[in-house]
């Protein structure tokens, strides 16, 4: 990063700018004041080079859970449910009631994207849950898919829920941004398949 701005109830950070893109990322991390939930707006900005076509994505690395899932919010680009975007199916995907589930696998490495405007990850004591909106009618990439989770085989095992933005063409001087809301919270019961679907009830 080049540079962090504190403010009052947020941070912002600041990338140098990309040789090959000509686009710098700036990002605000705010965190709620009286509960557990966290906001990230990603913005790229085009400060100089010829247009290009450009997505915010942004990733976040978890530990191992004991399941991730996503209510299905229709059709990918394919036409699927969701895509296989690599490896084979892994055993431990499930859809069931619009909820795709999935547990890592310690074998081989797995992603699966879809459209979802949620994520979430269940682990032993907590939940958290990522919201970030789907653009209607905008184009995205990767077949479609808004949302991907990707799982790490062993000896790493973690996670990735990853969000994206609709597909853009930046200019010199364009912009665009993505937000995506985090809530953490304690677990209540038992089943982890269950909790993903109380969680989505709220």
């Amino acid at each position: 990063m080049d540079a962090a701005i504190v403010g009052p109830a947020s941070v912002t950070l600041l990338s140098p700018v990309d040789e090959k893109f000509g686009v710098r990322v700036r990002r605000r991390i705010e965190l709620a004041p009286d509960k557990p939930v966290m906001t990230i707006t990603t913005a790229y900005e085009k400060t100089a080079g010829p247009p290009v076509e450009i997505a915010v994505w942004v990733i976040t690395q978890l530990k191992d859970p004991l399941l991730a899932g996503a209510p299905l919010a229709g059709p990918s680009g394919t036409g699927a449910e969701f895509v296989l975007q690599s490896g084979s199916r892994p055993a431990g995907l499930n859809v069931a009631d619009g909820i795709l589930s999935l547990t890592r696998d310690p074998r081989q490495n797995h992603k699966i994207g879809m459209r979802a405007a949620t994520l979430v990850w269940v682990g032993a004591a907590e939940l958290l849950r990522i919201d970030s909106a789907i653009v209607p009618g905008a184009p995205y990439t990767d077949d479609g898919c808004n949302a991907e989770i990707y799982t790490n085989a062993d000896p790493l095992p973690y996670v990735e829920l990853e969000m994206l933005g609709p597909l853009a063409r930046l200019a010199d001087g364009g912009k665009i941004e993505h937000s995506s809301t985090y809530a953490l919270e304690r677990r209540t019961g038992i089943d982890a398949a269950l909790e993903i679907g109380r969680i989505l009830k709220r």
